[in-house]
């Protein structure tokens, strides 16, 4: 299992997080969930960084002096100037025990500077994976198809990860209403322009605009398609399962038609543009089609999502959440962020039935009626967290096995001390204006 720890960065003072199938991070704003999921995008897409390194033509020796100047330019992209880092900052992120980066800032002129310490393991891991690659690259155009697998093969295991990792940030109404002018905006900026836009964004609007033309016939389109193209699809079952709950949550299908975005609605006779459509739909439309897209392509996935239950109806907040369950139960990872009571409700219902099979197998039966297996969350499989005042602990309660009911029920608990107390006030003024009477 991977682990992150993080000393004086952003808001947060300390954490360590382990980067389990199913991470839940919960706290009130500006408290450090996006920064540790950031954090953790970073450093889940380094071994991007060092193929795409590895694999350019102009590919320099100097792998591992390259390899940071790449992470400074994206650890800027997401986290802005490195001036207002304090002196004291230090980040690690473990893969396994002997491959492993620290970030810190160290002295230089006239500033201090990101330095990147990449184990001695994963330094000659590296090396050995481009040396490899190079040998081996002075071949033909078939052969460097397998050249390049061979090296996806032999990053994954340096950095034992073979998912990838895809970013959904927050605000997503927003980006799909600007989608196609944010797209030709970015192509036409420069480097130094680019670098101050936020990088899970643009890698965000990246992958939007390169998969809607699959979408042109719909998500039911896009799997008759592979069905035909395909001797047999492996996760048929889930597939169908999954296109189900979204159209339960889309209440409609997405189609990029005549270079639009629409919602078909009424089994597809009337639509509407996605820019007139609910900001619920605009929200959930490309968590949907992102998940639809790696399940159909078989591709194993580390999926991030801030504040899935953007806009939504608490039933809806259920969907999504069973949607993202769905992925992880298809092998998957998944990573959210969130300020929903439903949401983290709903995992309780989650980690619940399993801890009633676990506890009493001969109710297996009535458990699946209600909450089937797929759906279920193994509590071992599970990590969730609470940010506050720079403090990063865990929101899971090992006596219960459920995330701690005081971080579901705290803010409801606050507005209902307050109802409570004008309760008091009103009754206590109508006593006072009987009794004068």
């Amino acid at each position: 299992m991977h682990k992150l720890v993080v000393d004086n960065f952003g808001p947060i003072t300390h954490c360590e997080v382990n980067v389990a199938d199913f991470i839940v991070l919960t706290g009130p704003q500006a408290s450090g969930k996006s920064t540790i999921a950031k954090l953790i995008y970073f450093f889940r897409t380094v071994k991007d960084d060092v193929y795409n390194l590895i694999t350019n033509p102009s590919g320099d020796k100097r792998i591992v002096k390259e390899l940071n100047n790449s992470m400074r330019e994206k650890f800027l992209q997401l986290f802005g100037i490195w001036f207002s880092f304090p002196d004291d900052m230090k980040i690690l992120y473990e893969y396994s025990d002997s491959s492993k980066i620290t970030v810190t800032l160290q002295p230089g002129s006239p500033y201090k500077y990101i330095f990147f310490d990449n184990s001695i393991d994963l330094r000659n891991s590296i090396r050995t994976a481009y040396d490899a690659y190079h040998v081996r690259g002075n071949t033909d155009y078939n052969d460097m198809i397998t050249v390049n697998d061979v090296c996806k093969k032999k990053l994954c295991q340096i950095y034992n990860d073979d998912c990838d990792t895809i970013f959904i940030p927050a605000g997503r109404n927003m980006i799909t209403l600007l989608t196609e002018h944010l797209f030709r905006l970015f192509t036409n900026m420069n480097d130094i322009e680019r670098r101050n836009i936020d990088f899970c964004t643009y890698k965000f609007i990246q992958l939007v605009s390169s998969l809607k033309q699959s979408f042109a016939y719909g998500i039911s389109g896009y799997h008759d398609i592979k069905r035909r193209t395909t001797m047999k699809l492996k996760n048929e079952d889930m597939l169908l399962k999954v296109q189900k709950k979204i159209e339960e949550i889309i209440k409609g299908e997405y189609r990029y038609a005549d270079s639009a975005e629409r919602i078909y609605l009424n089994g597809g006779n009337q639509y509407v543009k996605l820019n007139y459509a609910s900001s619920g739909q605009q929200e959930t439309v490309w968590v949907c089609n992102i998940i639809f897209h790696y399940l159909l392509q078989d591709k194993k996935v580390f999926l991030i999502v801030e504040e899935p239950e953007s806009h939504l109806y608490p039933d809806a907040q259920m969907h999504i959440m069973n949607l993202l369950l769905l992925f992880m139960h298809a092998g998957n990872q998944v990573l959210i962020t969130t300020h929903s009571p439903y949401i983290l409700g709903e995992i309780n219902n989650m980690l619940l039935a399993t801890d009633v099979v676990v506890e009493h197998p001969g109710v297996a039966d009535k458990v699946d009626s209600v909450v089937p297996g797929m759906l279920r969350i193994n509590p071992d499989c599970l990590s969730a967290y609470y940010t506050r005042d720079g403090e990063v602990r865990s929101a899971f309660d090992n006596e219960s096995k459920l995330i701690i009911n005081e971080l579901i029920d705290g803010a409801s608990d606050e507005i209902n001390s307050i109802n409570d107390k004008l309760i008091a006030i009103l009754f206590g003024a109508r006593k006072e204006e009987t009794d004068s009477d």
